[in-house]
């Protein structure tokens, strides 16, 4: 759940942390708590996806793979950034034509919708609703991902 971070010298200085401390979330969380106030139990299963081309030079020749990673943002920093803790997993391979890369996000708009069944540590049954919050990329595969020309702006309009 969401949770709200101050300052210990100053209880009106908000201090983000972990990504569970973010307004994003907290918002997003209210809107289900609002959607299910006669149902509680539902959360926030924050995926956080991140890609980057892999060169394939000695296999085929100058081709590149662009395999699509995820991690979620319930777990703990620590967690996500210990490789030896396997937060990170592999999913998937961006295709070459991205007319199809809705393929990827259209079942997890449906899943948010739905909820998926989740049991907890405490052995309640509850809903979590899963939900892309964000894409790790650098610059070139932002640029695919989102079909944007080559040394235009990601961001602004401008080209």
């Amino acid at each position: 759940m969401p949770e709200s971070w101050y300052s210990q010298d100053d209880d009106t200085v908000r201090v983000v942390g972990p990504s569970y401390t973010s307004n994003w979330w907290k918002e997003e969380q209210s809107r289900l708590d609002a959607k299910y106030r006669d149902d509680p139990g539902h959360f926030l299963i924050v995926i956080i996806a991140a890609s980057d081309a892999t060169q394939l030079i000695n296999l085929i020749g100058d081709q590149e793979l662009n395999p699509v990673n995820f991690t979620l943002g319930n777990f703990d920093p620590d967690i996500r950034s210990c490789p030896t803790r396997a937060a990170w997993r592999s999913i998937g391979i961006l295709p070459q034509n991205l007319k199809y890369s809705d393929l990827f996000v259209r079942p997890i708009r449906k899943l948010y919708q739905d909820g998926i069944k989740v049991v907890c540590p405490d052995g309640r049954v509850r809903f979590g609703h899963p939900i892309l919050s964000g894409w790790i990329a650098d610059y070139m595969e932002t640029l695919k991902i989102f079909g944007n020309a080559m040394n235009s702006c990601p961001v602004c309009q401008i080209p």
